[in-house]
């Protein structure tokens, strides 16, 4: 966990935010598009609880893209989007703020499974996952 803020503060003045190429989604789409990626990750994986747009910390606002806990294991799903267009988790000051969010994630005992989009994707109504994410997903549980 990041304990020295004037880093951050650094940082963002001198990193050039991304541009943004599409408007954005609402609250609403976002929410169903990740109850429809839950949907069809439960159908795969065989597990019965998804948890999409996770609150796990008790006095930070961060979410888990896809919480499972099964058999004893908690598990956090990361789809890290913008990796090929420049978003904000490879620009330095999104990396810092992900490092913090995933280093406090550990310390509460949950693993963290990161993958792109190519592996967990919605678009235009279809869900598409991988089948290599899928079957790593299993050998975790």
């Amino acid at each position: 966990i990041i304990k020295n803020k004037s880093i951050l503060q650094q940082i963002e003045k001198t990193v050039p935010k991304p541009k943004v190429q599409k408007p954005k989604k609402s609250t609403a789409e976002k929410m169903q598009e990740s109850l429809c990626v839950a949907a069809k990750l439960k159908e795969l994986i065989g597990i019965t609880k998804i948890t999409p747009e996770f609150k796990f910390h008790p006095e930070r606002r961060w979410k888990i893209d896809y919480y499972i806990e099964h058999k004893g294991k908690r598990v956090a799903l990361e789809v890290e989007g913008g990796v090929f267009t420049g978003g904000r988790h490879i620009n330095p000051l999104g990396f810092l703020k992900d490092m913090e969010k995933y280093n406090a994630m550990t310390v509460m005992g949950i693993f963290l499974y990161r993958c792109t989009p190519n592996e967990v994707n919605f678009n235009n109504g279809n869900v598409k996952i991988d089948a290599e994410f899928v079957e790593n997903i299993k050998r975790v549980f």
